[in-house]
């Protein structure tokens, strides 16, 4: 679930993950224009999460919110994809099933890369924070956040 203000969405899991995958993928593409995004100044935010409700949920939420977003479900298919050279801002998750959010951001790093990452995560500890932090990342959120926060977040990483 993604809070929203008061309220909360919570996206249906009755389908097969495999399934939801592939849907994400196609939804992505379809949605996906940098020419539209250049012309009307939109900022564009990519967002890596290998849960399929979740990057739904937080696409969503920021194409309400005017932002043009491209959800990843894997580190390795941003990289494949380019998706550093076609974005604005990084919403990352750490614990990823394959690269982690954490060396993604430092490969990042190693070439040349200064897009503003926000690290998210579910799991939330002392040694997570530090490492996030020793990475970069503009801002640190623990699922489940507010929109609000994210918001923020966004603000403060695009500014």
């Amino acid at each position: 679930m993604l809070p929203l203000g008061a309220g909360f969405i919570s996206l249906c899991p009755c389908h097969n993950l495999s399934l939801q995958a592939d849907h994400q993928r196609r939804f992505v593409r379809s949605r996906w224009n940098p020419q539209a995004s250049m012309v009307k100044n939109q900022k564009r935010i990519a967002i890596v999460d290998d849960d399929p409700s979740m990057l739904r949920a937080t696409m969503d939420l920021l194409d309400a919110q005017g932002f043009v977003a491209r959800g990843f479900p894997s580190a390795e298919e941003f990289l494949i994809r380019g998706g550093a050279a076609q974005v604005d801002c990084l919403l990352l998750d750490i614990h990823l099933g394959g690269m982690s959010g954490i060396e993604l951001r430092n490969q990042l790093k190693r070439s040349g890369s200064m897009l503003p990452v926000i690290f998210i995560t579910a799991l939330d500890d002392e040694d997570t924070r530090k490492q996030a932090h020793r990475a970069g990342c503009v801002e640190f959120l623990r699922k489940p956040y507010s929109a609000r926060q994210l918001m923020d977040a966004i603000g403060k990483a695009v500014t």
